[in-house]
């Protein structure tokens, strides 16, 4: 019951269009080279998964950032349930305590992404502080500052003196960013897809084969 097998949450929680969803994929397993697949998925991504290796640092080749149709239409699924755009806004001090975990850096002067992966998310970070600088790679990104992701703009709002007082982050999306996306799947789904066409679009060259 954790967000690995999506929070099954017992017999109640079931529904007949899942448990044929079931039923009708009994045996059937992701491959790659005749191996199961490490099958990542994310909540949202904002319109465009990540590569495996950019987030987790995991170079299997059917983890490639791909675009997710579904989700880039306006007013599509996540859109309407509020999660595909977000403001996060943090003071100097927040950040040091959010970052505190990775490192102590003293009074943070700045934070700066460093690089971008495929989809334009942050997956390096630095933040600078009086004392020394930290970078941020992978998931350490979203957890160091807080965030539902990776993906996305930051501005910030300065003092008289030039200061920074307060960084206001706008993102989008929920998760992770790598692999199917629950919402993109969704979205193809309710356009038609088949469930081979989902997996293959999110997993790059892989093979739905049967024990």
């Amino acid at each position: 019951a954790t967000p690995a097998c999506q929070v099954y949450r017992g017999i109640s929680s079931e529904h007949p269009l899942t448990d044929r969803a079931v039923a009708e994929t009994r045996r059937v397993v992701a491959t790659w080279r005749g191996r199961p697949i490490n099958a990542y998925y994310t909540s949202t991504c904002g319109g465009h998964t990540e590569d495996g290796a950019a987030i987790f640092e995991d170079r299997a080749p059917y983890l490639r950032g791909v675009a997710c149709p579904a989700e880039e239409r306006p007013g599509g699924e996540a859109e309407r349930e509020g999660r595909d755009r977000w403001e996060v806004r943090l003071t100097p001090a927040q950040v040091a305590k959010a970052v505190s975990r990775y490192g102590s850096v003293g009074e943070v002067r700045d934070i700066v992404p460093t690089r971008l992966g495929v989809s334009g998310r942050v997956v390096e970070l630095r933040v600078l502080g009086s004392e020394q600088s930290l970078d941020l790679r992978g998931l350490r990104v979203r957890w160091g500052l807080g965030l539902r992701e990776s993906l996305f703009e930051l501005s910030r709002e300065t003092g008289p003196g030039g200061e920074v007082e307060r960084f206001v982050i706008h993102g989008r999306g929920w998760g992770h960013g790598v692999g199917l996306c629950q919402v993109g799947a969704f979205g193809m789904a309710r356009s038609g897809a088949s469930y081979e066409g989902i997996l293959e679009h999110y997993y790059t060259g892989i093979r739905l084969d049967r024990l």
